[in-house]
């Protein structure tokens, strides 16, 4: 007898948005990956283990590195934040938070999504992206979208 075998896979999308002082604008979308620290953390059946929502606070930083399965940290972060959770479809987690002008500046060129206020070694999701100029007089908005398919 065939056995049919369900299949989910996780799908992150990240959306960046960074707004100058003069009302010019910067936009990207880019696809990333989980990675195998942060999914062995929603795997876990005991004591410390997260759900998705849990990975709720968004990191930036200035690391170059190409993101890797293996990531557990981002190269060089800058700040973390607690982000807005909602649900843009039944299938769907969105996490956004906007850096306020003169928090998290410099030359932004990399993300993650963790579970605290303090690195813990086991993020769900990291990407690189093209550098983001964020001055003091700018805001950087980014949003990580999560796909169950």
């Amino acid at each position: 007898m065939d056995e049919e075998k369900a299949v989910i896979s996780i799908n992150c999308n990240v959306d960046i948005t960074l707004r100058h002082a003069d009302g010019t604008e910067e936009r990207e979308e880019v696809h990333n990956l989980v990675c195998t620290a942060g999914m062995a953390k929603l795997l876990l059946s005991t004591a410390g283990a997260k759900y998705l929502k849990d990975y709720c606070y968004i990191c930036i930083g200035t690391g170059t590195n190409a993101a890797a399965a293996g990531d557990t940290s981002l190269q060089t972060e800058v700040t973390r934040h607690i982000a807005t959770v909602s649900n843009p479809t039944t299938a769907s987690l969105r996490f956004e938070y906007t850096f306020a002008a003169g928090d998290g500046t410099g030359a932004i060129t990399e993300g993650a999504l963790d579970y605290a206020g303090t690195a813990t070694g086991a993020i769900l999701s990291r990407t690189v992206f093209d550098v983001k100029n964020k001055d003091a007089g700018s805001t950087l908005t980014y949003g990580w979208t999560i796909t169950l398919a």
